[in-house]
């Protein structure tokens, strides 16, 4: 929010052209496996992890939201307890279209505002620009993310990071950037080494890589532990 106090964390990321390894400073990581469709969340320290499946965002939105949809469907349009069920909806795109197709009025106009969301559905569109730049010993090209015009994100790509898989996935299921900037910012080639994301909240993260190198890892780094315990992954996938 505009005059918070800023924060900085560390992260260490580990690419495969197959898998991605994101160390936490709190002793948790996430694991990515595209061969698998899998994302794990593990947690070091307690030595228990849970993962989910990438696979599908928009199925299993729609599962985890089911019994609110289902309640929705049987609400008028213009009846304040649709409004109020959509509001209870697990956010993100699928949420805010349905905000859109409210029809007009004051429920309409405070979900929109309580999100920040515009009045109607945003033109996304990615924008390449001629400046380039050394990030982390890779040398980067700088692209904007315009949503309706307005800058909602940037980022330096390296098109030389060895990440064979959609990058759309790791944007999306890390949750470093909103779903649909991170769909229009996978159609660039590359990997993003440095990036930024305006959120919908007033939010501005700013992620920054300062060094890289080239080294072997077994391929059990990039695998759970097998004296780890698995648990419920949490809701809202």
């Amino acid at each position: 929010a505009q005059g918070a106090p800023r924060r900085s964390k560390s992260q260490t990321l580990y690419i495969t052209s197959r898998r991605i390894r994101l160390d936490q400073a709190d002793g948790t990581y996430l694991l990515l496996d595209f061969d698998k469709g899998v994302l794990y969340e593990v947690d070091g320290l307690l030595k228990s992890y849970s993962e989910k499946d990438i696979r599908n965002f928009e199925a299993r939105w729609k599962k985890a939201n089911s019994i609110l949809l289902k309640q929705i469907e049987g609400v008028p349009e213009n009846h304040p307890r649709r409004a109020e069920l959509i509001e209870q909806l697990t956010d993100g795109p699928s949420k805010w279209e349905l905000i859109w197709k409210m029809p007009p009025g004051a429920a309409r106009d405070n979900l929109i505002a309580r999100y920040n969301l515009p009045p109607e559905p945003p033109v996304v569109s990615v924008e390449k620009t001629t400046e380039v730049r050394d990030v982390a010993g890779y040398r980067c090209t700088f692209y904007r993310v315009l949503e309706n015009e307005r800058l909602r994100s940037f980022a330096w790509v390296a098109p030389d990071v060895p990440l064979e898989k959609d990058l759309a996935e790791f944007l999306k299921v890390t949750g470093i950037i909103e779903k649909t900037i991170a769909v229009e910012l996978a159609k660039v080639r590359g990997f993003p080494l440095e990036y930024a994301m305006h959120w919908r909240d007033g939010r501005l993260e700013h992620t920054v890589s300062v060094s890289s190198e080239k080294k072997q890892l077994p391929r059990s780094f990039f695998e759970i532990p097998k004296d780890f315990v698995k648990q419920e992954a949490r809701s809202g996938w």
